[in-house]
């Protein structure tokens, strides 16, 4: 069984992309900051992470820093899910090697199908 992190500060959202996911047989971890994002890294193997940006105490692009400088996560899919679509936040997602970024909002089933690609199941 696969295993996501999902790390957004808003439990609606958390709960939305659970939703999305029940059906794909995954276990899903949720954190509600990229700090709690590490000490589930810390604890479990994660197959694919996907976090928001702009979260209190940790933002994402800080938590995938984090992230890729332990060797057992340096190629662990990544997913971005934010509001922000500047270019910046693009090129700095593509320096981190970001594996997708998704604009809020999306739909559900783009969501799935991104997740099945990236998992290939």
């Amino acid at each position: 069984m696969y295993k996501i992190l999902v790390i957004d500060d808003s439990p609606t959202m958390r709960k939305m992309i659970q939703m999305a996911l029940k059906p794909l047989n995954i276990k899903i971890f949720e954190a509600n900051n990229g700090i709690e994002g590490i000490e589930i890294i810390n604890r479990e193997k994660i197959d694919l992470v996907m976090t928001d940006l702009n979260m209190p105490e940790m933002n994402g692009f800080d938590f995938i820093r984090y992230m890729k400088q332990n060797e057992n996560y340096i190629n662990t899919p990544t997913i971005i899910i934010s509001t922000e679509k500047k270019q910046e936040s693009l090129d700095t997602a593509k320096e981190l090697g970001v594996t997708q970024y998704i604009v809020k909002p999306f739909k559900l089933p783009e969501l799935q199908q991104i997740i099945k690609q990236i998992l290939n199941i």
